[in-house]
């Protein structure tokens, strides 16, 4: 795994652009997915299928995720950092989704065409 400027990161500031709009992404859906990612030299892209997915609890409790951070720098948590990995880890080209839990990425799907 190449060593990047994003792969050492601790906090937002010093991530990519495309990283930021990945992470304020997951934000703002709170619960869902951000499916149709594509990969990229380790870092991710939004190509014309990337769609937010986002989720509603009916019935009672909580019934979203938390309303966006605004704050301009945060300490990356684990979920980021792990993300950040599995993202290097990945051919270029791969189809991506990444599951949004309380917003933050909980799960990563890539999609495979087997042709």
């Amino acid at each position: 795994m190449a060593t990047t400027r994003t792969s050492l990161a601790t906090h937002f500031s010093h991530l990519s652009p495309p990283w930021q709009r990945v992470f304020r992404t997951c934000q703002a859906v709170g619960f869902g997915s951000v499916e149709g990612l594509g990969v990229r030299r380790g870092e991710p892209v939004f190509g014309p299928g990337c769609v937010a997915r986002h989720e509603r609890k009916l019935g009672g409790g909580d019934a979203g995720g938390r309303p966006p951070i605004d704050a301009a720098d945060f300490q990356l948590k684990l979920a980021h950092v792990e993300l950040i990995q599995e993202f290097a880890r990945l051919p270029d080209g791969a189809g991506v989704t990444v599951e949004v839990r309380h917003g933050l990425p909980a799960r990563l799907v890539r999609v495979e065409t087997l042709a």
